[in-house]
C-alpha cells in the first residue's frame, strides 16, 4: 500500500512539473527567443554584405518571412493541457491520503 502511495505521489509530481513547463509555455518560448537570435545573425550577416545578390536578398526575405510564421504558431499555441484529468488524479491521490491515515475500527 506504501508503495502504491509513493508512486502515486511521483506521479503527482510529474503532473505537477508538466503543468507548470505548459503552463509557463516554456519550449515554445525558447523556440521563439532562439528563432529572433537567428535573425538577428541573418540580418547582421546581410548588412555586412559590401554588394548583396538577389539570392543573398531571397535568403534574407525567406528567414524574415518564415519568423512571422514562427510567432504565430507561438501565439495559436495555447494550453492544451486536461485540467479534467490532472484534477480526478489529485482527489483519488488525497482520498488514499487520508484513507491510509485513519485508524482502524475495531
Amino acid at each position: 500500500m506504501k508503495i502504491v502511495l509513493l508512486l502515486t505521489q511521483i506521479k503527482m509530481l510529474i503532473l505537477g512539473f508538466a503543468e507548470a513547463v505548459i503552463a509557463l509555455r516554456i519550449i515554445p518560448s525558447l523556440v521563439v527567443i532562439a528563432y529572433t537570435w537567428f535573425v538577428w545573425h541573418v540580418w547582421q550577416w546581410f548588412a555586412s554584405l559590401p554588394h548583396p545578390t538577389d539570392s543573398q536578398m531571397g535568403a534574407l526575405t525567406s528567414v524574415l518571412g518564415l519568423a512571422a510564421a514562427v510567432f504565430g504558431f507561438y501565439i495559436n499555441g495555447g494550453n492544451k493541457f486536461d485540467w479534467g484529468r490532472f484534477d480526478t488524479v489529485r482527489n483519488n491521490v488525497s482520498q488514499q491520503l487520508f484513507a491510509a491515515k485513519r485508524p482502524p475500527v475495531d
